[in-house]
């Protein structure tokens, strides 16, 4: 890693450190927070591509309304990091 404890693919001249560790934490807490609520996860690749599209689909009728700058966008960002992350763990890292 380059830059701290920041991953190269973060580490740029036009964003805040401190901003990313920022998004970085909303993110994992909301990451947390679903693993909470839905501690089972995805079963198949199906179902976790369709939660991901659904959180795409909430942020793009913000985009479209042209909102797509505001706090609510911002929490639907959030939280297509996290389903990303989810997918991550439920489908492509999932022990066989």
């Amino acid at each position: 890693m380059s830059n701290g404890d920041i991953p190269a693919f973060l580490a740029g001249q036009e964003h805040d450190p401190f901003l990313r560790g920022r998004i970085i934490f909303a993110v994992k807490e909301e990451l947390e927070r679903a693993l909470k609520k839905h501690p089972v996860g995805f079963h198949t690749p199906h179902e976790g591509y369709a939660v991901l599209q659904e959180e795409v689909d909430e942020l793009w009728d913000l985009v479209k309304a042209d909102q797509g700058a505001g706090e609510n966008a911002r929490q639907e960002a959030i939280q297509v990091a996290a389903m990303a992350l989810r997918y991550l763990l439920d489908i492509c890292y999932r022990s066989k």
